[in-house]
């Protein structure tokens, strides 16, 4: 059968009226962002238009149909995530939405990352290049640090060797970092999404994430607006596979904005009820479809946070303290039989976390 045909098989045809799948989840998306139209105008700056975002949330889905297939919550948070942030999504390059395993992430970009760097009021001026095979660079360290490009012509094709960003404040003064190649790709292999080849901006715009890696190391050494610092833990959970939440709402509690279940009864059909235990500190085994939703690693965090109280960081804390992982490693570097095991013990995890 050819894709046209499949098309048209999935389009229920009574004279040509119905609206295919495609469609129908597109409708549930959008309803989903206009019954909760105060929420996102609640949680964006005062200059951001709630209309404008959602419309840029949409246009997302039509060049991306990747995100119809993930769970409606994930959009909801990404786009919150967006509003808290002030960041665009979308063709603008402020920001991405990407579909991992049924889930939607919100991933700042460089140019979003920059404009928040300037919203601290200290920085005039910050921007990144990369450098290519051939490019005339030189870094020199010590007391007097120095950096030097000159772009090769015609060398757009080359392949990329080093990447800078440089931040200049008001008062005069410089910073800068540079990243080799070496240094990106581990930066870049960090991604669950990359490292099972799902589709993810490294593939579209490799120059553009080369930048907003370096910026985001720069970033580290600049004083920080609170929509930087959002923006940066937002990236940080996405690299690590691990649910993204706001200040609003976390993964759990957007589960609960979902559309109507008629609509959802038109879009995927008639569902078994199924019946949910209250969330107690004895949380009974996930069934399979949970299992296969949500890694282990990730469902530690969510125990951990969500029926116990505890922080990312205060679970890092222990797991390093135990020697579980090391110094630099997070949550991802857990296999799935520890991050299984941990979860046997997440009650006794968070009462040693708050001592």
């Amino acid at each position: 059968m050819s894709d046209r045909q499949t098309a048209v098989s999935k389009t229920e045809s009574s004279g040509g009226t119905e609206l295919s799948v495609k469609d129908k989840k597109m409708n549930q998306f959008k309803n989903l962002l206009g019954q909760n139209m105060t929420a996102i105008k609640a949680a964006m700056p005062s200059k951001m238009d709630e209309v404008r975002l959602c419309r840029m949330a949409m246009n997302c889905l039509i060049r991306n149909p990747k995100l119809l297939d993930c769970n409606p919550a994930s959009f909801f948070l990404a786009v919150l995530n967006s509003a808290e942030t002030g960041l665009d999504i979308g063709i603008i390059g402020e920001a991405a939405l990407v579909p991992y395993k049924g889930m939607i992430s919100f991933q700042p970009m460089f140019q979003g990352l920059c404009k928040l760097a300037r919203n601290s009021g200290q920085i005039s001026t910050i921007y990144a290049e990369v450098v290519r095979d051939g490019d005339h660079f030189v870094r020199e360290m010590g007391l007097t640090p120095k950096l030097e490009h000159v772009p090769k012509d015609d060398n757009e094709g080359a392949p990329l060797t080093h990447v800078y960003a440089v931040a200049k404040f008001k008062d005069g003064g410089t910073q800068y970092v540079v990243l080799t190649r070496k240094e990106v790709e581990a930066l870049k292999n960090r991604s669950p999404a990359v490292r099972a080849k799902a589709s993810t901006p490294w593939d579209t715009d490799e120059a553009e994430m080369w930048k907003a890696k370096a910026v985001k190391r720069l970033t580290k050494m600049l004083p920080k607006s609170a929509e930087l610092a959002k923006a940066i833990a937002f990236d940080d959970r996405a690299e690590a596979g691990l649910p993204q939440t706001t200040d609003m709402l976390s993964l759990g509690e957007a589960a609960g904005v979902h559309v109507a279940a008629d609509e959802e009864h038109q879009i995927n059909g008639p569902k078994k009820p199924v019946t949910r235990a209250p969330a107690t500190h004895e949380q009974p085994p996930a069934t399979k479809g949970e299992a296969e939703a949500m890694p282990p690693q990730q469902e530690l965090y969510v125990r951990f946070v969500e029926d116990f109280g505890g922080t990312e960081g205060q679970l890092l804390s222990v797991l390093r303290a135990d020697g579980i992982i090391k110094t630099h490693e997070d949550l991802s570097s857990l296999t799935k039989v520890e991050a299984l095991a941990l979860l046997k013990n997440v009650e006794a995890l968070a009462g040693r976390s708050k001592k």
